[in-house]
């Protein structure tokens, strides 16, 4: 799939909807993230598929810190739709990695990923 035309329309969360197109040229490697990343509907696309998780609490105490309490609801939303999506997808049992987003172990998070148990 290399050098395909790549780009992505941003979302407006204050107007409820995609915003302007950004066109990304054809990158020879091209990383995308998201909830919907890992979807079957693309996997015949993706090369890797990484699952990085972390506990509830902590996602949502990053995503607030980040984008401020008025996104708690947005955020209260969001863990319901991806709950529904992740396990109707199987999201977590199709990863090719899985990291450790909240790790206890000693690491150089610049440089080091702390890998749980996975299928491959």
């Amino acid at each position: 799939m290399t050098g395909r035309p790549a780009g992505y329309r941003r979302y407006d969360w204050q107007r409820g909807e995609f915003g302007e197109y950004h066109d990304l040229g054809r990158p020879g490697t091209l990383v995308v993230e998201g909830a919907g990343c890992g979807a079957r509907v693309i996997a015949e696309r993706a090369v890797l598929l990484v699952w990085i998780e972390a506990p509830r609490d902590e996602r949502f105490r990053r995503g607030i810190a980040r984008d401020g309490e008025t996104y708690r609801p947005h955020w209260e939303r969001w863990a319901r739709q991806e709950a529904s999506h992740f396990a109707a997808e199987a999201t977590t049992a199709r990863a090719d990695v899985r990291v450790d987003g909240a790790p206890s172990a000693s690491h150089d998070p610049a440089r080091e990923l702390v890998l749980l148990p996975g299928r491959r």
